[in-house]
């Protein structure tokens, strides 16, 4: 069974390129971009940026891989009975999740371009978590705005399949580049 399988995708990705034309494209993005603030522990910037190769395997269907790094901040404050600070502590880290997904492009005549897709995420967790790293299924959906047919803006979500911790949110949403070639 398993080496009928083996068989069977390889020919699909032998016969693929004669068959369909392929692109490759790679994009740049911003993720989770946002701003915190407090009197205790001050401001922190979050978010990230990444970069991700695509590549069609037929008109509708793409491969995706995805790699980011994204800062975020943990911290605290305790207080006295009397209402003043007894100790804060705030620290500052960075994750490097990476994406696997398959995508389904739906078609259109217009500019806009949609697509959803799933697959998997790994993101490595901090030092300072006692949580391990993560591998966990994720979704994901958005929309290509093609303003040349090589260059386009790309809006995207993601859930994932995890427990929600601050170092890897189940939810992330980004806005990027993208360069076909």
């Amino acid at each position: 069974m398993r080496f009928r399988m083996v068989v069977c995708v390889a020919v699909l990705l032998l016969v693929s390129p004669a068959v369909f034309p392929q692109s490759n494209r790679v994009s740049i993005y911003l993720t989770n971009p946002g701003v915190t603030s407090s009197d205790y522990l001050g401001t922190h910037y979050t978010g990230g940026g990444g970069l991700s190769l695509s590549h069609s395997m037929t008109p509708r269907f793409t491969m995706v891989i995805a790699a980011a790094a994204e800062r975020d901040y943990s911290g605290y404050v305790a207080f006295n009975r009397d209402g003043s600070v007894r100790e804060k502590y705030s620290v500052g880290y960075t994750t490097y999740p990476i994406d696997l997904l398959a995508q389904y492009q739906f078609r259109t005549d217009g500019r806009w371009k949609p697509y959803a897709g799933a697959g998997l995420r790994y993101a490595n967790r901090p030092r300072m978590f006692m949580t391990g790293s993560e591998l966990v299924p994720e979704l994901n959906g958005g929309v290509m705005f093609t303003v040349t047919p090589r260059l386009g803006i790309v809006l995207d979500g993601r859930w994932s399949g995890t427990r929600h911790t601050s170092w890897n949110p189940m939810l992330k949403a980004s806005a990027g580049l993208n360069w076909g070639f």
